[in-house]
């Protein structure tokens, strides 16, 4: 998945498109989701920083996904969409909470008894 990729699904997660389902393709915004990608990788993975949205970015489905909700609470925040930001903001700190949380396996055992 491309940076390009998420930017297209925040864009339409934040219903800023025309009315045929095109994205509206404005420089500004590019710019913005372009700074916005690389704080939200940063802050959840302290990596290093993309320099164009058509880079292919390497990480796991959770991570994305938290990535474009994070895309879509800076852009409705660069936008002062107040009411999206609010919701944007919410759901993108659940994922980050997700992302960034060790996860790890535990098994439910018995512990064994030796005979003494």
């Amino acid at each position: 998945m491309t940076g390009y990729d998420i930017y297209e699904s925040a864009m339409m997660l934040l219903g800023y498109c025309r009315f045929d389902g095109t994205i509206a393709e404005d420089e500004g915004i590019k710019k913005r989701a372009l700074f916005a990608l690389n704080e939200i990788i940063t802050d959840l993975s302290g990596k290093t920083k993309t320099q164009t949205l058509m880079e292919n970015l390497e990480f796991d489905n959770n991570f994305l996904e938290a990535v474009t909700y994070g895309m879509c609470m800076l852009l409705s925040l660069g936008e002062s969409d107040r009411e999206k930001n609010e919701v944007f903001t919410r759901i993108y700190n659940a994922k980050r909470a997700c992302v960034k949380s060790d996860k790890h396996l535990i098994k439910d055992v018995m512990p064994k008894v030796s005979e003494v």
